[in-house]
């Protein structure tokens, strides 16, 4: 089912226009479609709530990521470096590499 990747899609505009209302909206639309564990999703809701100031809600939606990708975490990995938590970051960077995740360039 290709509905995700339109989901994805309109969570990436609402990122890039720091639109967080709208952005909770389409995230009960994700849970009510059972879509929120997708990886593309699932990466869109981290970046949004990561720009628009809800470090809490960025990580619960990578929580949620069923099969996370290196996005996945890179993604996770920005968030908290964007907000000044260099600890949380270098843990999850060892989570990354303990799961079998290995850095890109």
């Amino acid at each position: 089912d290709s509905d995700h990747f339109a989901y994805g899609a309109v969570l990436h505009a609402c990122s890039g226009l720091a639109l967080l209302g709208h952005g909770k909206m389409i995230h009960g639309c994700l849970i009510h479609c059972g879509f929120q564990g997708y990886a593309y999703v699932g990466n869109a809701l981290v970046n949004l709530y990561a720009k628009c100031g809800d470090i809490k809600e960025s990580n619960r939606a990578f929580g949620d990521i069923a099969n996370k990708d290196l996005v996945s975490w890179n993604t996770m990995l920005f968030a908290f470096g964007v907000h000044g938590l260099a600890d949380q970051a270098l843990e999850l960077y060892d989570n990354m590499i303990a799961s079998g995740i290995k850095p890109d360039n």
